[in-house]
C-alpha cells in the first residue's frame, strides 16, 4: 500500500513536471527511488522522465544546466543545498552528461551556508549524503576564498567528521540527534539547540553514505550512526 501511494505521488510529479517543465530536487530524487523499485530499473517511465528532463535543459532555447541551477539556487543557502543535492543524485542516477556540473554546483552552494541560513547543519548532512554517493570525498576544497568562511580550507574528506562534531552527545537533551546550527546556539523556535527530525534524518544519511564509501570512516562513524538511529526511533514514539 505504501508503494502504491508512492507511485500515485510519482504520477502527480510527472503530471506537474510535464505542465511546468520543472522538477524540484526532491521530486527528481523521488523518481529515482521509484525507478529503483520498478520491475525494470534500467528501463521504466520514471527513469525515462528524469533523462528527458535533464537532457531538455541542454536543448536549444531551454537554457543550460548551469543557468537552470542559477535559477533554482536563489533562495536561502541551506535550501539551495537541499534541492541541488537531490538533483545531483538524480543526475548521476541517469548518467546525465552534466552530472559533474550538478556536483560542483552543490559544493559551491554549500560554501555559502552559515548560521544565518535556515538549516545549516541539515545542509551539511544532505550535502555529505549526496557528495558521498556521487564521487570520492577527497581533497577538493569547499571554500578557499578567505578565513572568514566557516568552510575555508575544509575539504570534502573533512565533511564526515565535521558532521560528527554536530551530533548531540550523551547526557544532553536529544542525545544522538543533531544540533541545527553550526555554532550549536539556541536561538530559534522554542530556543532549542537540537534540530528537527529532518536535521537528524539527513545528518544520519550523510554519516551512512560516508561510512559506506570509505572503511576509514566506517570504524569512526558506526557508533554515531547507531546513536542517531536510536534517537530517530525514540522520536517516533514520543
Amino acid at each position: 500500500s505504501y508503494l502504491q501511494a508512492a507511485k500515485w505521488g510519482g504520477d502527480y510529479i510527472l503530471w506537474v513536471g510535464e505542465s511546468t517543465g520543472h522538477l524540484l530536487g526532491d521530486e527528481a530524487y523521488a523518481l529515482t527511488r521509484l525507478s529503483e523499485r520498478s520491475e525494470q530499473p534500467q528501463a521504466n517511465l520514471w527513469r525515462s522522465a528524469l533523462g528527458t528532463f535533464y537532457d531538455g535543459l541542454r536543448r536549444k532555447g531551454a537554457g543550460t544546466t548551469a543557468e537552470y541551477i542559477e535559477l533554482i539556487a536563489q533562495g536561502d543557502p541551506s535550501h539551495n543545498v537541499f534541492y541541488v543535492a537531490h538533483h545531483t543524485i538524480a543526475a548521476y542516477y541517469v548518467g546525465d552528461a552534466d552530472k559533474e556540473i550538478w556536483r560542483k554546483a552543490l559544493i559551491h552552494c554549500l560554501a555559502s551556508v552559515d548560521d544565518r541560513s535556515s538549516y545549516p547543519v541539515q545542509a551539511l548532512g544532505v550535502a555529505t549524503w549526496a557528495l558521498a554517493q556521487t564521487g570520492i570525498l577527497g581533497d577538493t576544497v569547499i571554500d578557499s576564498a578567505g578565513s572568514g568562511s566557516y568552510w575555508s580550507g575544509v575539504t570534502l574528506r573533512d565533511l564526515p567528521l565535521l558532521l560528527l562534531s554536530h551530533q548531540i552527545p550523551e547526557g544532553e537533551p536529544f542525545a544522538g540527534s543533531f544540533y541545527w546550527r553550526l555554532g550549536h546556539g539556541t536561538t530559534g523556535v522554542d530556543a532549542l539547540a537540537g534540530g528537527w527530525t529532518e536535521d537528524a534524518v539527513f545528518c544520519t544519511l550523510g554519516l551512512v553514505a560516508a561510512s559506506a564509501q570509505d572503511g576509514e570512516f566506517a570504524g569512526r562513524l558506526d557508533k554515531a550512526i547507531d546513536a542517531a538511529y536510536a534517537a530517530l526511533l525514540a522520536g517516533s514514539n514520543a
